[in-house]
């Protein structure tokens, strides 16, 4: 065989070996960040990416994945613990496996205030700032009905219904 045969074929192995590698499948979540998590809101989403010929699918459901190998997937939960299996599946028949768990509690219902202690506290805009002298802060206050709450010895908060 010449040399310019085998330098050919070298070079033909060369580009398809970074080809064949890319298809591996392998799966990168960006969200969630871990793998255990306690949320609030029922509409969580799936969202990190796979190789680019790969199939995603969510509990065995198949998945829209982008030209890029890049995937969104929004999933509702239910009260209590929901696990999501995380699958991507080469050309090859490869495929890596992702568990995520969720653990919704569904936000209670705003309280009364039973006791003398102030609930809640909110200023707006929040934050440490620098603020000049007729900046306007707006500052709410949850605290027991009929009660009275001063800022400084200068200010009386009103009570709104």
């Amino acid at each position: 065989m010449s040399n310019r045969k085998i330098g050919s074929l070298l070079l033909a192995v060369c580009i398809a070996a970074p080809a064949v590698a890319q298809e591996k499948s392998f799966l990168r979540l960006t969200q969630p960040g871990k793998q255990n998590n306690s949320v609030n809101t029922a509409r969580q989403f799936l969202v990190g990416s796979t190789c680019k010929s790969c199939q995603v699918f969510v509990n065995d459901e198949p998945q829209k994945v982008y030209p890029t190998g890049a995937f969104a997937i929004e999933v509702t939960l239910s009260e209590g613990g929901n696990e999501f299996l995380v699958k991507s599946m080469g050309p090859n028949g490869d495929s890596a496996v992702r568990s995520v768990w969720y653990t919704y509690n569904a936000p209670q219902a705003p309280q009364p205030v039973s006791s003398v202690n102030i609930a809640t506290i909110q200023t707006f805009p929040e934050g440490n700032l620098t603020l000049a002298p007729g900046d306007v802060i707006r500052v709410r206050v949850k605290a027991i009905p009929g009660g009275t709450v001063k800022l400084g010895d200068a200010l009386t908060l009103q009570e709104l219904p």
